[in-house]
């Protein structure tokens, strides 16, 4: 944020000195400014949590319907349960496609 302000600060000033805006009107319009930045980043922040437990979300209802597959099959599949993390997530999603491709797979293409 302070990158953004730096550099839209003297664009600004020079804006606000050509139209004669007041010290007191300049330091209420940053200060708006400041505010929305930290509401927009706020929001950006709250939709990313929600989109991460969306996607282990969906995560947990395909290994839930993997391990119904493989039990159906005679099979026993096995996922890693890690912590929450996005890099974890890789780790959780590769535990998934083994077990589509060492289980699933070999047991439909035979078919």
């Amino acid at each position: 944020m302070d990158v953004l302000i730096h550099f839209l600060c003297p664009i600004i000033q020079k804006i606000w000195d050509e139209i004669g805006e007041s010290d007191n009107e300049r330091d209420k319009m940053l200060l708006e400014l400041e505010q929305e930045c930290l509401d927009i980043y706020r929001r950006k922040v709250e939709n990313t949590r929600k989109y991460k437990a969306d996607l282990y979300q969906v995560l947990a209802e395909h290994e839930a319907e993997i391990a119904k597959l493989t039990s159906a099959l005679g099979e026993r599949a096995s996922f890693s349960r890690v912590s929450f993390s996005f890099h974890n997530m890789d780790i959780r999603l590769l535990s998934v496609l083994t077990v589509v491709t060492v289980v699933i797979w070999p047991t439909f293409s035979s078919l």
